[in-house]
C-alpha cells in the first residue's frame, strides 16, 4: 500500500484553490484590473496564503490531533 496523496498534500491543494480563487475575484472583479497586470501579484499572494493556511492546518494537526485521511491505494 502506498500514499496517492498525503492529508497534507490535500490540504495544501484546497488552499491554494481557494486562495487563488479568491485572489482572481478581488484582482480582476474588485479592482478591475487586466490579467497581465494582476499575473505577475495574483501568483505571490496565493503562495503566501498556500503557506500560511499550511502552517495553521499543521500547528491545529500537532496540537487539536485534527487531520485528513491520506488516499491510500494497493498495486494489483
Amino acid at each position: 500500500m502506498f500514499n496517492i496523496l498525503t492529508d497534507e498534500e490535500i490540504m495544501e491543494a484546497v488552499f491554494g484553490a481557494v486562495a487563488f480563487a479568491l485572489m482572481i475575484w478581488f484582482f480582476r472583479n474588485y479592482l478591475s484590473w487586466t490579467r497581465t497586470k494582476s499575473a505577475g501579484i495574483i501568483f505571490p499572494l496565493t503562495w503566501l496564503m498556500r503557506k500560511g493556511g499550511m502552517n495553521i492546518y499543521k500547528y491545529l494537526k500537532d496540537t487539536r490531533g485534527l487531520s485528513l485521511k491520506s488516499i491510500k491505494t494497493t498495486l494489483f
